[in-house]
């Protein structure tokens, strides 16, 4: 990546540092509230935890009364939380007060309701019990009154900084948790995060599908209900986890014929797959975005089909994440457009994470950046995206 010097940009770019600061503060702030409050990024200032919490008691004991009196609203119970976010944040970080940023946040929170579970064909129709299998388990968790989650995708912002979607229910409710058995990162629940970000998917299969990455069989079970999907097939390489859809889940699956499971490594499978072999394939194969070398090997192997329609779950996430590494490109071109001396970023990063700063760093290589429009379009994940489908993907497994 080239950066011209202009003036435009010189002058651009203190804002760009500012907001990204900002950003830095922002993305980790929103954690599980605690016996003695919501847990603060600076939990060792014992005053200022001390003047949260009283604030917090206060907005929930004026909640308490007004809805015994029935003029508590869900805009006001919407409010609420998002006051306590910036309550929170407001210890940390004076600049997050009233900043867009926030404002944003809060006008994306959502609260959730147990009717909207019991509406949902798999947590309707599929009766978890607890079982286990080798070392992976099945079973119903309680997910805490007010605790937050993100329950969509980030809505993509200004260079770079994703604004978060996260709601909460008003009372505990229990969900289904799978544990694959490969520690504590490993584990797939059925939430409102993972049934909205599937909708889409699900949708737009049709005829043989084809689904990379077992987990509980949500995204299995809802497409087998539909009528213009012919069959599902399902490719995992986690036998325990295949073993607890086989005996527990697929016997309650209403188009269960349509249903096959296949026990392999699904990259190696992917890798052998002629072009239209099945008509839609679903990739599933992560818990999280942070799984990058995951995402990025089916990807290279998914952009070599043209028959069969390929779909990453969380793909606009990977997309963002992906953006994070283009800052850090974006930081060395500046130090060597505006001649500065600074310890390389990459100083901190992990073996892997170094892999994929190098995998970036090549992907943007033939930009030049001569206005301060241009930072904005490259940070954005519609322009990750556009250039993670080059069919030649310049991308080598991390091993």
């Amino acid at each position: 990546m080239k950066i011209v010097a202009t003036k435009a940009i010189k002058a651009m770019l203190p804002r760009y540092q500012a907001m990204r600061q900002l950003y830095g503060e922002f993305e980790g702030f929103i954690m599980p509230r605690t016996e003695g409050g919501w847990a603060l990024l600076d939990g060792d200032n014992a005053d200022a935890v001390k003047e949260f919490n009283e604030k917090v008691q206060t907005t929930y004991d004026k909640r308490d009364k007004e809805k015994l009196a029935g003029k508590w609203t869900l805009e006001d119970e919407k409010k609420l939380m998002a006051t306590s976010i910036l309550t929170a944040n407001c210890m940390c970080s004076k600049t997050l007060a009233g900043s867009p940023l926030y404002m944003k946040t809060a006008v994306n929170m959502r609260i959730f309701t147990q009717a909207e579970l019991d509406a949902n064909p798999f947590l309707r129709d599929i009766k978890i019990k607890d079982c286990k299998s080798g070392a992976a388990t099945l079973s119903l968790q309680k997910l805490p009154a007010y605790e937050l989650f993100w329950w969509d995708e980030s809505e993509s912002g200004l260079w770079g900084v994703d604004v978060p979607k996260v709601g909460f229910f008003e009372q505990p409710v229990m969900l289904p948790v799978l544990n694959k058995g490969n520690g504590e990162d490993d584990v797939v629940p059925v939430t409102p995060g993972e049934i909205t970000t599937m909708e889409c998917h699900i949708a737009e299969a049709a005829g043989d599908v084809l689904v990379l990455g077992c987990g509980m069989g949500y995204f299995p079970y809802m497409v087998s209900l539909k009528d213009d999907v012919s069959s599902v097939t399902i490719v995992d390489a986690n036998e325990d986890v295949i073993n607890i859809f086989n005996e527990h889940i697929l016997p309650q699956v209403q188009n269960k014929d349509k249903v096959k499971v296949i026990h392999a490594d699904p990259l190696d499978y992917l890798a052998n797959l002629n072009d239209g072999e099945v008509n839609y394939c679903f990739a599933a194969m992560w818990v999280s975005c942070g799984e990058l070398d995951t995402y990025l090997r089916v990807k290279k192997l998914g952009n070599q089909f043209k028959k069969t329609k390929m779909s990453y779950w969380m793909e606009r996430s990977f997309a963002e994440h992906i953006a994070t590494y283009a800052t850090v490109t974006i930081k060395k071109a500046v130090a060597k457009a505006f001649q500065k001396d600074e310890e390389p970023p990459e100083n901190g990063f992990s073996p892997e994470e170094k892999h994929i700063q190098a995998f970036v760093d090549r992907l943007l290589r033939k930009e030049v950046v001569d206005t301060p429009a241009k930072f904005d379009r490259i940070l954005s994940s519609k322009y990750i995206l556009d250039r993670l489908k080059d069919k030649k993907l310049d991308y080598t497994p991390f091993s």
